[in-house]
């Protein structure tokens, strides 16, 4: 057991650790100005995750650092997207890095694979579409936005995921939750607020002909 003396929560804020890494790696090799106030979105973030989660002390084993080599992957192929975005097709990346996928996994699960029931494989193709069109859209978000402005929004993921387990599995979520989604909430609202306030100043002076 490469964890046995990590919980899940350790484990699950640590993959958290992504946009950490993918705003360091946009302001080094995308050459994105990054200042204090993305800084805190994502750093602010963070922290919500951490109270959902309430992680303890995580020793610094095999299983930690799977889940960070994984986190800095995520953030690399972010880096990536954003970097091609602009003369490639969504459709083309995401062929590439399903093609990558499949290189990387489909050995390994051979020597596990069982054909799903009904019911899992109706599940994986919709996993499958809704992964493609989130992909899509991320694809376009990109197109449209700095990453480092985007990252802030990738912890609004587990208060999601904690709603749709209320409807679809009447888990009811703790204080701790409402607590740490209110504060994910806050940081994606103002760094949301603070780029349309960049993005309306930048195209005012671009209607009046000034430098950018």
């Amino acid at each position: 057991d490469w964890s046995s003396d990590v919980c899940s929560s350790d484990l699950a804020a640590l993959a958290f650790a992504m946009p950490l890494f993918a705003t360091m790696g946009a302001a080094l090799f995308l050459g994105e100005t990054v200042r204090a106030r993305r800084w805190s979105a994502v750093v602010a973030g963070f922290v919500g995750v951490l109270i959902i989660l309430r992680p303890g002390v995580i020793p610094f084993e095999l299983g930690a650092a799977m889940v960070l080599l994984s986190a800095m992957l995520g953030a690399a192929i972010t880096l990536v997207f954003k970097h091609f975005i602009g003369g490639e097709r969504a459709t083309t990346l995401i062929l590439y890095q399903s093609l990558f996928s499949a290189l990387f996994s489909v050995p390994p699960a051979a020597f596990v694979w069982e054909m799903p029931a009904n019911l899992a494989l109706w599940m994986m193709i919709a996993n499958g579409i809704l992964g493609t069109i989130g992909w899509i859209t991320f694809l376009r978000a990109c197109a449209l936005a700095d990453a480092s402005a985007l990252m802030p929004f990738e912890f609004l993921r587990l208060p999601v995921v904690a709603i749709f387990a209320y409807l679809l599995f009447g888990e009811v979520p703790d204080q701790w939750v409402w607590l740490g989604a209110a504060v994910i909430f806050s940081s994606t609202l103002y760094i949301a607020h603070r780029e349309a306030v960049v993005a309306r100043a930048a195209q005012a002076r671009r209607a009046a002909g000034e430098p950018l």
